[in-house]
Formats: C-alpha cells, structure tokens, sequence
C-alpha cells in the first residue's frame, strides 16, 4: 500500500493542475478555431474560455473546494460571503471540569441536614476544592465551569472558598455557571470571581468573616480550608441551625442575582451580523454560545476579534 505522505498529496496537486490547465487549453483552442462553423460568438475569446471551463470545472470541483477550504476562511463577492468554516470551530475554549471530584465532595456533606455539620465535613474535604484550584493553576486557565448538575452538588460555603482562591491564585477572569437540563448542559450565567465573592458576602456575611479569620492565622493555601470550614462551624454551632442549601439555577440566582451575566449568542453554520457584534461590544472577556438553550462554549472575545479582523481578508495565517 502506498503511503500517503505531504510530499505526494503535494505532487499529486501538481499533477491535477497541469492536467486541469491541457485539458481547458485543448478544449478552448477547439471552440476557438472550430466554433465559428457553428456560430460565429464562439469565435469570441471570451465565450470559448467560459465554455472550456465550464467543460473542465465539474470533474475537479471536490479537489478545488477541499483546496480553497484548506487556505480560504471564505470568499467575498459583491457583498455576499460563503463561509467553509463552522462557526464551532471558532468556539472552542479549554476547560476544567472538576465534575466527578465534586460529585464526591458532595457525597460527604448530602447526608448533612444543617450548615454546622455539613462544614464540618469540609474541615477535612476541602482539598478537593484545593486540588481543584491546584489543576486551574497549572493549565493557567483563564475560565472557570461550575456545573450544577441537578442541584445538590455545591454548597454556597464550598463555592465562596472555592471562588476565593480562583480570585487570588489563578488567573481565571471569569466563571460559568451551567447545570442539567433538558436540552443537556444549559447555560445559567456567568461572572467575574470578585462579582460572585461580593453577592454571596451579601447573602452571608459569615463567608467573608471566616477568610478573615483564616488569614489572620496565617494559614497556607493547602491549609486554608480546614480553619475556614472550621470557622464557619463555630460561627453556626453558636446560632440556630439553617438548613443546607444546595445550588441550582434558582437558588444560585437567589444568592448572587444581581451579579449574574446572562450574556451569550447562537451559533450557527455562520454568524450572523449580530452574532458578531453581539461578541465584539460584550464587555466582558468571555461570552456564552448557547444553542438551543445547551451551552456549547465560552468565546474569547479578544480572540474573536483578532480571528475576525483577520478572516476580513479572507485569508487564513
């Protein structure tokens, strides 16, 4: 079997286009010199090239658009432009996804019925979050994906301490919020870390009085969860019990409402004029793409814009 290699896709290419270009210049010398015995326009010049061509084109119209398709983002004629690329493919942004770590950080604390004893747990099982923040470090992450599931996945307290060190270790610039639904994973919102840090202080002031009382013990970033969820027991211990409140979509909204961004656009083949100017006015670094209610991605912005200012020219780097 022979092996396909650049080199001979490269040769084979050659060997097309001078096959192409015999047959057009057979084909166009024929019309040319033999076409006026039949009518006298295919004496014209013009009329025998656009009969050759159309004569040549269809048998090598696939390797052409594959072709065109390998160094083209599209072709601009008299205002309207094809596309060969899926907007997708423009849409693709690395992510962490600690989903299987939460899901049994979570099965520590389900069994808890109050916010004491489910900290408590979290004395010891906050180094998932630790790890966590530990993988988004080294990947250097500039996104973060909290996925809800179905609700009983994230505490509010496990989402502050979580959030509190993206803020300060990492160099994530903003969070989204997705959760289960019908459509698989639908988008909920997004924000910044300092956004989601200030609307859960607001809901629980005990939040931020606890990693004031972690700093204060000088605690290190590995050891920082077991004096925060420690704290944060006391501080329950010594009022009546709440209950545990779980996040989803309505209860996130609760707690953090008016810091929630719900900006996004709908991907398609193609974007449309709007989608593109939806993404370039966004004021934030990322943008959702949500297709049919499911969250497809988060779009850099800047990217965007230097990929869009570049396919202007319709000429891939």
């Amino acid at each position: 079997m022979t092996e396909i290699t650049p080199e001979n896709s490269q040769n084979t290419a050659i060997a097309v286009a001078y096959l192409c270009t015999g047959i057009f210049l057979v084909i166009f010398f024929v019309v040319l010199m033999y076409g006026p015995n039949y009518n006298v326009k295919l004496g014209d010049p013009f009329v025998a090239g656009i009969i050759a061509f159309i004569c040549v084109m269809p048998p090598f119209l696939p390797s052409l658009v594959a072709f065109l398709k390998s160094h083209l983002a599209g072709v601009a004629i008299a205002g309207f432009t094809f596309q060969f690329d899926k907007a997708g493919e423009d849409f693709r942004a690395e992510t962490y996804a600690g989903d299987e770590e939460v899901r049994q950080m979570a099965g520590m604390q389900e069994h808890y019925k109050d916010v004491a004893n489910a900290a408590g747990a979290m004395t010891t099982g906050s180094s998932t979050l630790i790890n966590m923040v530990d993988e988004i470090i080294i990947k250097k992450h500039e996104q973060c994906f909290v996925n809800l599931f179905t609700g009983h996945t994230w505490l509010p307290a496990n989402l502050y301490f979580f959030v509190y060190h993206l803020s300060r270790e990492t160099l994530v610039r903003q969070v989204f919020f997705i959760e289960t639904g019908p459509t698989g994973e639908e988008f909920v919102g997004m924000a910044a870390p300092r956004e989601i840090l200030a609307g859960l202080e607001k809901a629980f002031p005990e939040y931020r009085n606890a990693v004031d009382q972690m700093n204060k013990k000088s605690a290190s970033f590995r050891d920082s969860g077991s004096h925060y969820f420690l704290y944060l027991r006391e501080e329950y211990q010594k009022t009546q019990q709440a209950p545990v409140l779980w996040l989803d979509s309505k209860t996130l909204l609760g707690c953090i409402g008016n810091f929630l961004h719900r900006d996004q656009f709908g991907p398609g083949e193609c974007l449309s004029e709007e989608d593109i100017r939806t993404i370039l006015r966004n004021k934030y670094p990322y943008i959702a793409a949500v297709k049919n209610g499911r969250f497809v991605a988060a779009v850099n912005r800047d990217e965007f814009a230097l990929k869009f200012a570049r396919k202007t020219l319709c000429v891939k780097k």
